[in-house]
């Protein structure tokens, strides 16, 4: 049996999905903060899932059960951590 996994098209590194917790996190840390994604728009709507590239520096949406893969449409989490848990 062949086994899948869903590669970040920028880094080309494993993605994995966000624990419950962590897309609680940045859900929260959208209410305080301006958090724009890649291509400059701001992210207005909390993320429903989230997969995280391995080094935890770039995030996709998951809406509807559908993965956002689309470079633009990537969000950096680097600095988004200060005084939130992303575990």
């Amino acid at each position: 049996m062949v086994n899948y996994s869903l590669l970040c098209p920028i880094t080309k590194k494993v993605l994995t999905l966000a624990s419950d917790s962590m897309v609680n996190a940045f859900n929260a840390r959208l209410e305080i903060e301006k958090v724009e994604f890649q291509s400059g728009d701001i992210v207005r709507e909390p993320f429903q899932g989230m997969l995280v590239e391995k080094t935890m520096n770039i995030a996709y949406s998951i809406k509807s059960g559908i993965p956002q893969l689309i470079p633009l449409l990537s969000v950096s989490l680097a600095g988004l951590n200060r005084g939130i848990s992303f575990d």
